[in-house]
């Protein structure tokens, strides 16, 4: 799913890029221009913000979450930013499963199923420099289960990949993909099985410190800590005091908020709602899990120390 979603995204980010050479082409003209006449100083002021400066393609080319917001950034892409801030949460989480070994059953489950719906519309909505016209291969016509497809009134428009694609997206979406219920109800387990790997994670923490410490709340303080205080002797003279983003309050507000999610009836919504919780949830996940595994590390420097290595 995800070397799909990015090459479909690459795919209309070419398209995209094609037309900004264009606009660039347009204002490099002008710019030697020795005398732009108010029409070509429009054109110069309405194209300079569209060209993508070389610097900016290197990080597009080499980066997902570039790539993903450049092509969700266009004005004429159909797809909302929620969908752009779903697509690189999968995107992380198939990373940390297939570069760093970290497979949470109950979080990727969900996810794939996801990430099979936005795909689709990804397939659905992209765009090309051109079009290829002509028959449709064998594994098109096997996917939607007919011999030939009917030509049209339009032998070119009908004869596309694009049009072959559009047909294959609304296949997938309408016999492969879950409904509109079915993917509110995946967003919800998706994010259940993150908050219990957080809970897993301040559990953790708590436990390998000594009573009354040993405490949720303490453990979702600490998370919140700088790095400086992370290795200090003790806690912060303010640490029960300060204000902090993420409390034991909000973290059940995440937790209702997830249940919520299942109940959403259109997908769009379900989709737009999560991603409003997503970047903080985010970053105390992020958190957590980087002191969890300080304290794993603690812990087998424990070990080592008592075994004399």
């Amino acid at each position: 799913m995800d070397n799909a979603a990015e090459t479909l995204l690459r795919m209309s980010a070419q398209s995209y890029l094609a037309q900004a050479d264009l606009y660039g082409d347009v204002v490099r003209t002008l710019q030697i221009t020795p005398v732009v006449s108010d029409e070509g100083q429009a054109l110069l002021q309405e194209y300079s913000h569209l060209v993508v400066s070389k610097t900016r393609r290197r990080k597009i080319d080499r980066d997902f979450g570039a790539l993903t917001d450049y092509v969700f950034e266009q004005e004429d892409w159909p797809l909302g930013s929620e969908w752009a801030t779903c697509i690189k949460v999968l995107h992380r989480y198939r990373n940390d499963a297939y570069h760093n070994d970290k497979v949470k059953t109950d979080v990727l489950d969900s996810a794939v199923a996801i990430y099979f719906y936005l795909v689709a519309h990804l397939l659905k909505h992209r765009k090309a420099v051109v079009w290829l016209i002509a028959a449709p291969s064998p594994g098109v016509l096997e996917l939607l289960g007919v011999s030939e497809l009917d030509r049209g009134p339009d032998p070119i428009q009908s004869g596309s990949s694009s049009h072959y694609g559009r047909l294959m997206a609304d296949r997938l979406l309408r016999d492969f993909v879950p409904d509109h219920a079915g993917i509110a109800a995946a967003l919800a387990r998706h994010m259940q099985g993150r908050l219990g790997g957080i809970e897993r994670d301040l559990k953790e923490i708590a436990d390998f410190h000594d009573f009354p410490l040993r405490h949720p709340e303490f453990a979702i303080r600490l998370t919140q800590c700088t790095d400086d205080e992370w290795h200090s002797a003790g806690p912060p003279s303010d640490f029960w005091t300060r204000e902090q983003d993420v409390t034991p309050s909000v973290f059940e507000e995440w937790r209702a908020a997830a249940a919520d999610l299942a109940k959403i009836a259109d997908a769009l919504e379900a989709l737009r709602t999560f991603a409003m919780q997503e970047e903080a949830l985010a970053s105390f996940e992020e958190r957590a899990a980087a002191l969890s595994l300080k304290v794993d590390h603690q812990i087998q420097q424990d070990i080592d120390f008592a075994r004399g290595k």
